[in-house]
Formats: structure tokens, C-alpha cells, sequence
């Protein structure tokens, strides 16, 4: 597979790039140079590639001078509980007649004033072709059974 894309077959489709029969993408170098300091990519959850971001959030008088960031985990399934929290919304328990699901996220609205609340999402699983990860209380296990671009 490495040897589809060489410099001579890039070349000799640059006309189709940006256009519906290209599948646009970066180099696997780039992808690498864009997780630092996590490894394996964004295809790779497991170890965290591109996935682990900082988000910005404030609370009520958390732009107040000396408010502080904090440092708890948290997981984009934690965004839905965190909106109906702020919006004093219950969970959907049905919705178009059809029961819901409970919510996995916790809400991180505690932590927006606390920036030493702690966490309160402590377990979370993540897998992505076949690339499994658990993070648990501030440590992870992770596995990585193939290499992506390896087709593997």
C-alpha cells in the first residue's frame, strides 16, 4: 500500500484534488506531527492520537480574576448532560414515543467554578478499529492490534 502513493502518482492526480473523486487527506507524517505528544494518529483512540483535547468552558463568575483551569477528565459524551444541567432540563426518557437510552456522560458543570473538584467521569472506553483503550481514575490501558494505514 505504501507504494500507491508516490510522488509520480500524487502528481499524476493533482488535477482531481479538492474535487468528489478525491479523498482528500494529509500524510501519515503530518498526522503524527498533529497528535504530539500522543501517539498513532487520530485512527487510533487508543493512545489517546487527536483525541485528547483541552476544552475551554466557564461557569457562573469564572472569568472572575484569579479563576484557574482545571485538569478532570472528561469525554464529548459528558456535553449533552453538561447543556441540560446549565438549561435545567431533565434527560429525555422518551422522545417521539420511543424510550431512550440513559445518558453515559456526567456533567461537568460541577467543575466549572472548582478547578479542584476532581473527576467524577472516571471510567471511559474507547475503541476504533479495533484499537481498544480504558481510562480509569487517571490511568489508561490501551492495546493497538494494527497500523491503519497498513490496512492492518
Amino acid at each position: 500500500m505504501a507504494g500507491l502513493e508516490t510522488p509520480e502518482f500524487v502528481m499524476s492526480k493533482i488535477d482531481k484534488f479538492g474535487g468528489p473523486e478525491a479523498y482528500n487527506h494529509y500524510a501519515v507524517g503530518w498526522a503524527h506531527a498533529m497528535c504530539a505528544p500522543y501517539q498513532w494518529t487520530k485512527q487510533v483512540a487508543s493512545h489517546w492520537g487527536g483525541t485528547a483535547t483541552a476544552p475551554s468552558s466557564t461557569g457562573r463568575g469564572a472569568s472572575r480574576p484569579g479563576a484557574r483551569s482545571g485538569s478532570s477528565f472528561h469525554h464529548v459524551i459528558d456535553i449533552a448532560a453538561t447543556l441540560l444541567e446549565v438549561a435545567g432540563l431533565p434527560e429525555p426518557t422518551i422522545v417521539n414515543s420511543v424510550q431512550q437510552a440513559p445518558f453515559e456522560g456526567v456533567s461537568m458543570l460541577y467543575s466549572f467554578n472548582d478547578a479542584k473538584a476532581g473527576e467524577r467521569h472516571e471510567t471511559q472506553y474507547f475503541e476504533m478499529f479495533c484499537n481498544r483503550g480504558i481510562y480509569h481514575k487517571g490511568w489508561t490501558a490501551v492495546t493497538r492490534h494494527g497500523t491503519p494505514w497498513l490496512g492492518r
